[in-house]
């Protein structure tokens, strides 16, 4: 209904074939599978086990300096978001070492609050 009074063109392609084909051309058992040199360079780098040195530097724990180089990114009179903080609480407040502890302990744990 959305669609048709924002005067959106039905596609002929039924969600079916659409998903049928993406599936079909990310399949390597499948004889249309055509991978670009992206896709092969990954595989290759990943059969020889070269996936922790590739994402190392995801692994790297959180730094005060990052933390407050962040902070000093946000903008003042801004009205709170979910968490119900100000950014001027951030950016005025003594949090970088509590929020270092909290960043790098949710990284360790590997449990991400949906709050």
């Amino acid at each position: 209904m959305l669609k048709q009074s924002a005067n959106v063109k039905q596609s002929p392609v039924s969600l079916t074939v659409f998903e049928r084909y993406f599936i079909s051309i990310n399949n390597p058992e499948v004889p249309f599978f055509t991978p670009d040199e992206d896709v092969i360079y990954f595989i290759e780098r990943y059969e020889r086990s070269e996936m922790d040195i590739m994402f190392q530097e995801l692994n790297t724990p959180f730094s005060v300096e990052s933390i407050l180089k962040a902070i000093g990114q946000l903008n003042t009179n801004k009205s709170a978001g979910p968490d119900m903080f100000l950014n001027d609480f951030f950016m005025h407040g003594k949090l970088s070492k509590y929020l270092l502890v909290l960043f790098n302990k949710i990284c360790e744990l590997g449990y991400f609050p949906k709050a």
